[in-house]
């Protein structure tokens, strides 16, 4: 139950000792929730350093600043952090500064590039895993009339360290490109409301097939519960996951499962390609998602 930024056998033991790992180790955001916040976030904190931290990182928060830097303090005076660790997170940082001077200051204009689109574009396709295909929806049929349905997740913020809410919806604008003339879209917040069911259940029953897009539906019981409406009443239903895979844990009759990770524009492009049946899934999940073992995935061409 340790998490591993907290965790000497992690961060030690197995990164620096036993994979050689010889560079700067930061924690995640501090204030992402997923450690104890407040005053009692010192004993975490600690714990991080002495696991074989280097960095902390935490947002402009002025109090939460005070208090690390104040704790730490206290904690290096009463020998709670050893000077020989701090030693060693110096040497490591000093290294990283240097490293990083050695380098010509890009241009503003590198944002965006050509060469970053590209890059993108590419880590997003290769990124889809498709989980589930027991109906064998995916690829959609693009013949004359198919009626596809889009509902996607109005993207939102979860911990202070997101910007989803800098997004916005592109599962039906990028499908609609591949298939026109096919698509019709609904979107929803995080946390619909009875009437959302009502419109969406509604809409559903004039499509031949529902593309629903969720994100995080394993946090939002009313986004599941929708989603398995959905999956019960119409049957023909692409679940594309957009963001944690686990939204299957809540959506357990899900026949049709896609992973594509994300809410932004290139991962949309991605899935979209996808389900249309214009580039291959070839990703497979990288954890293990109910009993769904870690490395699985089915390969389409």
């Amino acid at each position: 139950d340790l998490p591993c930024t907290l965790a000497y056998e992690a961060n030690t033991s197995l990164l620096r000792d036993d994979m050689g790992f010889e560079g700067v180790m930061i924690t995640d955001a501090l204030d992402m929730k997923a450690l104890k916040q407040g005053a009692f976030q010192i004993v975490d904190i600690i714990a991080a350093i002495n696991s074989g931290v280097d960095l902390l990182l935490l947002t402009a928060d002025p109090d939460q600043e005070e208090r690390a830097t104040v704790g730490l303090e206290l904690a290096v005076s009463r020998r709670l952090i050893s000077p020989e660790r701090l030693a060693e997170a110096d040497l490591r940082v000093i290294a990283l500064r240097e490293w990083v001077a050695s380098f010509a200051t890009p241009g503003l204009d590198a944002v965006g590039s050509a060469e970053h689109a590209d890059l993108n574009a590419r880590a997003a396709e290769q990124s889809i895993v498709l989980v589930r295909n027991e109906r064998n929806l995916i690829p959609l049929a693009g013949n004359e009339g198919t009626r596809i349905l889009v509902v996607e997740v109005q993207p939102d913020i979860l911990t202070p360290a997101d910007t989803s809410n800098y997004e916005q919806p592109h599962l039906a604008e990028a499908l609609r490109k591949v298939m026109p003339g096919h698509v019709e879209s609904l979107v929803i917040p995080m946390d619909p409301g009875p009437e959302y069911a009502t419109a969406v259940t509604s809409a559903a029953q004039q499509a031949d097939v529902v593309v629903l897009g969720t994100s995080a539906a394993s946090l939002f019981e009313n986004q599941a519960s929708l989603g398995n409406r959905l999956i019960s009443d119409h049957g023909k239903v692409v679940v594309v996951a957009q963001r944690t895979p686990w939204d299957l844990t809540v959506l357990p009759g899900a026949s049709t499962y896609l992973c594509a990770w994300s809410v932004n524009e290139a991962s949309a492009r991605a899935a979209a390609r996808a389900l249309a049946g214009l580039a291959p899934i070839t990703g497979t999940l990288p954890v293990a998602v109910g009993d769904i073992p870690s490395g699985f995935g089915i390969n389409l061409p």
